[in-house]
C-alpha cells in the first residue's frame, strides 16, 4: 500500500491507495465498471454503484511518476488552503507553486520550488506583497511564518531564499535567514 492520505479527508481508492497514486484510466458505462491505475496494484477494474453517474472519461494516459510527485507536493501544499490559494505554477521547473495570502488591505505572494537543483528543500524565488503602499506592515513576515509553519510540519528543514536583492537584506534577517554568501546572493533560514 502506498503512503496517504495526503489532506485530510482524503477518502481511500477501492484498492487502499490514495489519489495521486491512483488514477483513474477510463469508465466503462455499459459494464458500469470504473477503470483504475494504481502504481502498487497496476490497472483494475472495479463496479460503480447504480446512482453514480459517469463523466464520460475515455482513456486517460497512465500519468508520469513526475507528475505523481509533483501532484503529491500540490496535496500537501492544499493544507495551508486556509491561509492562502495554491497553484502549481506551470511551464516553470517541476515542482515551483505559487502562493497567494489575501490579507484584505495586501495580498502576498510567494513563489517557492521544492526539492530545488541547489539541494534546498523549499527555495522561495520571489516574494511580493501589493500594493506598496501595505508594504512594511508586517504581512509579508506573517505569509512566511505561515510557510516555514508548513515545511516544518512537513519535515523540510533547509529553506533558502535565493537571489536576495541589496534591498530585501534586512527583511530576511528579520524573519530568521542568514546569507550564504554565495555568488548568487542566498539566504538560508536559521531558527
Amino acid at each position: 500500500m502506498m503512503p496517504g492520505p495526503y489532506f485530510e479527508g482524503q477518502v481511500k481508492a477501492v484498492c487502499g491507495c490514495y489519489y495521486p497514486d491512483v488514477t483513474r484510466l477510463r469508465d466503462n458505462p455499459n459494464e458500469r465498471t470504473q477503470t483504475n491505475f494504481c502504481i502498487a496494484h497496476e490497472s483494475y477494474d472495479f463496479l460503480v454503484d447504480k446512482d453514480k453517474e459517469f463523466n464520460g472519461v475515455n482513456e486517460t494516459p497512465i500519468p508520469t511518476d513526475k507528475w505523481r510527485e509533483s501532484e503529491r507536493w500540490r496535496l500537501r501544499l492544499v493544507r495551508l488552503g486556509g491561509h492562502c490559494s495554491v497553484r502549481k505554477d506551470e511551464g516553470a521547473c517541476e515542482h515551483a507553486f505559487v502562493l497567494t495570502f489575501d490579507f484584505m488591505t495586501a495580498v502576498t505572494t510567494i513563489r517557492i520550488v521544492l526539492d530545488d537543483a541547489s539541494g534546498a528543500h523549499v527555495a522561495i524565488t520571489n516574494m511580493t506583497t501589493l500594493p506598496e503602499s501595505e508594504m512594511r506592515k508586517g504581512q509579508g513576515s506573517a505569509a512566511l511564518r505561515i510557510l516555514l509553519g508548513w515545511a516544518h510540519n512537513n519535515d523540510l528543514w533547509d529553506i533558502r531564499a535565493v537571489q536576495v536583492q541589496p534591498q530585501s537584506k534586512l527583511f530576511w534577517e528579520k524573519n530568521g535567514f542568514a546569507p550564504l554568501n554565495n555568488a548568487t546572493s542566498d539566504f538560508q533560514y536559521q531558527r
